[in-house]
């Protein structure tokens, strides 16, 4: 599974979208995921850490898996938190 980004806008507030190329099994399609910017702080080494959140569904179907539909459901939520630490020098 790869999400490869194309384009970052800005929606409102801390809202923005974010539109790139989802692959999953060799099946690649272009989707539009929203992403909530959490914020920045400063940790206890005194580097700045920010934070991101996205949840967003897909049809498994959608990219070749068939089995087990009925059992597991073919929409499954995907839900990603993600952490970053400003390196030294970087603006």
């Amino acid at each position: 599974m790869s999400f490869v980004g194309s384009d970052w806008r800005h929606v409102e507030a801390n809202q923005y979208t974010l539109k790139g190329v989802f692959t999953l099994l060799g099946v690649s399609h272009e989707i539009e995921i929203p992403v909530y910017y959490m914020g920045v702080m400063e940790d206890m080494e005194g580097k700045q850490r920010v934070g991101f959140h996205t949840q967003f569904s897909i049809k498994r179907s959608d990219y070749g898996m068939t089995t087990d539909l009925n059992l597991v459901g073919d929409t499954v939520d995907i839900t990603i938190a993600l952490e970053a630490i400003r390196q030294d020098g970087a603006e």
